[in-house]
């Protein structure tokens, strides 16, 4: 889990990307995009891979 990992914080409404996180925040933001899982069903990916 990312916050278990010291990527980000939880703070009432807000999340919050650390330092470290910054490095991954392109993977932390997939955990939101409600159009991943329809992109994962076509063949050729609109996205190039991450870290």
């Amino acid at each position: 889990m990312p916050r278990e990992d010291g990527l980000l914080t939880i703070d009432g409404d807000e999340i919050r990307a650390t330092w470290l996180g910054r490095i991954f925040i392109r993977n932390l933001a997939m955990l939101f995009d409600p159009y991943l899982e329809q992109q994962q069903l076509v063949a050729k990916p609109l996205f190039s891979k991450t870290l």
